[in-house]
């Protein structure tokens, strides 16, 4: 996709990738991986890090045979649970593993200056090449205003209030000024309040005035409007309304939300993560999902 966009980036660029996922977020991390690999340049010089409590050996040789798509680098970095075990997690789709992003400065290997990290539950519909280019300026981290950044900043009484999900981090800034130990303070302090959202209010609040935006397309926020997750009492109709009509031009699909397209439910956004997930080593089970889900959609 966008491929005239893409062919006027000739120069090489190394492109640092991070995930963090676990034996339940294998196949939707890679799946995203897929669609990274099938949308990448030959000048994208690829170095992915997985950051993992526990995965198989299994699913880490099925990751590593995404090289027969296109080449790139793969690290998996094992993390132990002491790390965050005095964290607190409300969210029931998501895991105390949600944190490590906070502790991407010294998980990660030092000569990683800049980083695009993304959560697993994403599809990338081109070459990362231009997000990883983004002038950084004076900010900490460049992200896209969450589809709730209305109720959530004037919580925690900020500006700008972006969603945790796909960033780029200026990680050479936080090292320097020593974010990581404000985020455990602040993880310490606020995660048991509800809707801080864990990292994601950390992430907001320790650096808040270090926060600028980029291009929407590169986090267009779904959200299964059957599901639960979707209530017009939340004052978001407007920006549902607005990720949706945004999603044809995405360069990046966020599937938000506890129901996710690669479960056997109908869903309305399944068909942007299958057209990756058919090209994958997970495309039989996301077969028959696909197909339950047209079958659904057809009947209820």
């Amino acid at each position: 996709m966008f491929t005239e966009e893409n062919k006027n980036n000739s120069r090489s660029t190394d492109i640092n990738i991070c995930f963090i996922s676990d034996e339940n977020y294998v196949k939707p991390m890679g799946i995203a991986i897929t669609s990274i690999l099938l949308n990448k340049l030959p000048t994208d010089n690829l170095n992915i890090y997985i950051l993992y409590r526990r995965i198989s050996d299994r699913d880490i040789n099925k990751i590593k045979k995404l090289k027969k798509i296109a080449p790139f680098n793969v690290q998996f970095i094992r993390v132990s649970t002491a790390l965050v075990s005095r964290l607190s997690v409300k969210e029931l789709h998501v895991t105390s593993s949600t944190y490590y992003k906070l502790f991407f400065s010294s998980l990660l290997p030092k000569h990683i200056e800049k980083l695009i990290y993304l959560d697993c539950d994403v599809v990338v519909n081109c070459s990362l090449a231009k997000l990883m280019n983004e002038n950084m300026d004076e900010y900490f981290v460049k992200g896209v205003s969450d589809i709730s950044y209305r109720s959530f900043s004037k919580m925690l009484g900020v500006g700008k209030y972006i969603n945790a999900g796909i960033l780029l981090i200026d990680l050479k800034k936080w090292r320097e000024n020593n974010i990581e130990e404000k985020f455990m303070d602040c993880a310490l302090r606020y995660g048991n309040i509800k809707n801080f959202h864990e990292d994601q209010g950390c992430v907001n609040l320790i650096l808040s005035g270090k926060i600028d935006f980029f291009d929407d397309r590169w986090n267009v926020q779904l959200i299964n409007t059957s599901g639960k997750y979707y209530s017009k009492s939340w004052g978001i109709q407007d920006r549902v309304d607005y990720f949706k009509s945004l999603a044809p031009q995405a360069y990046i699909i966020h599937f938000l939300g506890g129901e996710k397209p690669w479960n056997f439910l109908i869903n309305e956004n399944e068909k942007y993560y299958f057209r990756y997930a058919i090209k994958s080593p997970w495309k039989i089970k996301q077969f028959f999902v696909h197909i339950f889900n047209i079958f659904a959609n057809l009947f209820f």
